[in-house]
């Protein structure tokens, strides 16, 4: 259940914009990973999204007690769909060691699950993201190489309209495309 509470919390940050609240998981003593779930926040507010959620897939090690000081590895899907781009909801994975501490639940380390699935996205994977929408296209790019994407969103776009024109498959196409420069 605090499992539960702790992603809902999580999510609700997400969704209200509360970069303290989505930060406020990470361990206080462990700088590093403060500063990396704060860059996480900040890229995905600038990533237009129809749904965001978090939720728990499984837990390995701690106790049904989850007592004082007992730790856990779990499993985090991070349910999403990009507006314009996802036809529905598609999933991340993220691996988080949650530790009992005397305040309630956090979060010591987050990395990749075992299975890899989704990560890591370009809101991972750089420290500042840039993110150029259109029509078609959403365009995401390290912050270094924002000119490049900025420049580029219109040819992006023309050829997404290019491929839907020329498209005879079936039905159930995404209705844009993702770009990671």
């Amino acid at each position: 259940a605090d499992l539960d509470t702790l992603v809902a919390v999580h999510s609700a940050a997400l969704k209200g914009k509360d970069r303290a609240a989505f930060v406020g998981l990470a361990d206080a003593r462990k700088p590093d990973l403060v500063k990396k779930v704060g860059q996480l926040s900040d890229n995905l507010q600038k990533v237009p999204l129809k749904s965001a959620s978090y939720s728990v897939e499984s837990m390995e090690g701690g106790e049904s007690t989850f007592a004082q000081g007992a730790q856990a590895t779990v499993t985090v899907d991070f349910g999403h769909q990009i507006s314009g781009v996802d036809s529905a909801p598609v999933e991340e994975r993220y691996r988080w060691t949650v530790v009992r501490g005397a305040s309630g639940l956090v979060v010591t380390d987050v990395g990749a699950a075992s299975e890899r699935r989704g990560y890591p996205a370009p809101w991972d994977a750089v420290p500042s993201l840039t993110v150029v929408t259109r029509t078609h296209v959403v365009v995401m790019a390290d912050d270094t190489s924002s000119g490049f994407a900025k420049t580029h969103a219109d040819a992006l776009e023309d050829d997404a309209k290019y491929d839907f024109a020329h498209w005879s498959g079936g039905g159930g196409t995404a209705p844009g495309f993702a770009v990671f420069l």
